[in-house]
């Protein structure tokens, strides 16, 4: 049926252009509104195909949503892997699973993705499954679920793994490393998997390790005597030293996500050491954070993340997005406005003066 209205919008696009080329003044006008009346038509109808476009019509997608709402309804902040052994065809698993049931997957395909997150997933990707080097990164991820590999994705604070039932090698994997399995539905062919001990989405370190750049903050990452639960890496620059902070011996302090919406977090510590706070949303331009209502400097954390430091005690962060071409926009949008009411009042004046003039000389005849 999808094909089918896909050749009758293009003949009848093809045939609307014609006769806006080819008929005369009215027919031209008349066959120019029909495309638009097309276009609109398409706009809000054409993507009714269920299998394509499943906001519409969930019931290809719901072969396991015994699961996901198992997840949601466990997960806090908490993030899931959701495994696809077969991206292209199993529906009721594919990544975008994670957006339609209000899951905080850390996969996900997108045509606009970050070079740091198609680095960092080569590192934790099973070895030849994927070449970042040649392809063109989506957010695809076939974890490898060896000890190293799973310590980087803690980083990511997965605390669930959705796993296929047939992906037996993958399922031993986790087995190994300590993942225990929490759910095995009656009905569906996965499996929900929990860390035995994830990182929080918020947390307090007091173990600072500095790097001076990408490379040097992945390789620390993947050092083997680094503990994520214990120590965070910090990049600095050239136009600054990397911020080492006095190192603290105790493990990491869980804080508490007290506000959170796409462009506003607020998180609340409180920890009697003291140290950065590490969130583990994406580092990126636009961010600004504030230390109990004063203006406070994001660093970059464990390659991917964003940190601002914190003094011992109680104390409140909030992050907040505003990017400057926002602001730019905004600037250049209200100076518009402005320009088009001094017109706008220049022409009223002119019309009143040119009324008033032929008023003047309507009562003078």
């Amino acid at each position: 049926m999808g094909q089918i209205l896909l050749r009758l919008y293009a003949v009848a696009g093809v045939i609307g252009i014609a006769a806006v080329l080819l008929l005369g003044p009215r027919l031209r006008t008349a066959c120019a509104l029909g495309i638009l009346a097309l276009l609109a038509y398409d706009l809000f109808h054409a993507n009714r195909n269920s299998a394509l476009r499943p906001y519409h019509d969930v019931s290809l997608l719901d072969g396991e949503r015994e699961s996901f709402d198992f997840i949601r309804s466990r997960q806090g902040f908490d993030r899931t892997y959701i495994r696809n052994e077969f991206f292209l065809f199993d529906y009721a698993i594919m990544a975008k699973q994670g957006t339609l049931r209000g899951i905080y997957s850390v996969t996900d395909y997108e045509p606009l993705s970050l070079d740091r997150y198609a680095r960092f997933f080569a590192l934790i990707d099973t070895p030849g499954a994927t070449d970042y080097r040649t392809q063109t990164f989506a957010g695809w991820l076939y974890l490898d679920p060896s000890p190293a590999r799973l310590r980087l994705l803690d980083l990511m604070s997965v605390r669930f793994i959705v796993a296929p039932a047939q992906a037996l090698p993958f399922r031993a994997g986790l087995h190994s490393a300590g993942w225990s399995a929490v759910l095995e539905p009656e009905t569906g062919d996965v499996v929900v998997y929990e860390n035995p001990n994830p990182l929080p989405r918020a947390y307090v370190a007091g173990t600072v390790h500095g790097a001076a750049s990408a490379d040097d903050a992945l390789a620390a990452l993947q050092a083997p005597e680094f503990d994520p639960h214990r120590t965070v890496v910090l990049e600095g620059d050239r136009s600054r030293p990397a911020p080492i902070a006095a190192t603290s011996e105790q493990g990491i302090v869980p804080a508490r996500i007290a506000e959170y919406t796409p462009t506003q977090v607020v998180v609340e510590t409180d920890a009697s050491a003291g140290g950065y706070l590490l969130l583990t949303d994406t580092y990126y331009p636009g961010w600004e954070a504030t230390l109990d209502g004063a203006p406070a400097e994001i660093y970059r954390a464990n390659y991917l993340f964003r940190a601002v430091a914190v003094p011992p005690g109680r104390h409140t962060v909030a992050f907040a997005y505003i990017p400057r071409m926002f602001r730019l926009g905004a600037g250049i949008t209200l100076l518009t406005l402005c320009g088009l009411a001094v017109a706008g009042g220049l022409r009223w004046s002119w019309g009143l003066g040119v009324l008033g003039s032929w008023g003047l000389g309507v009562l003078r005849s």
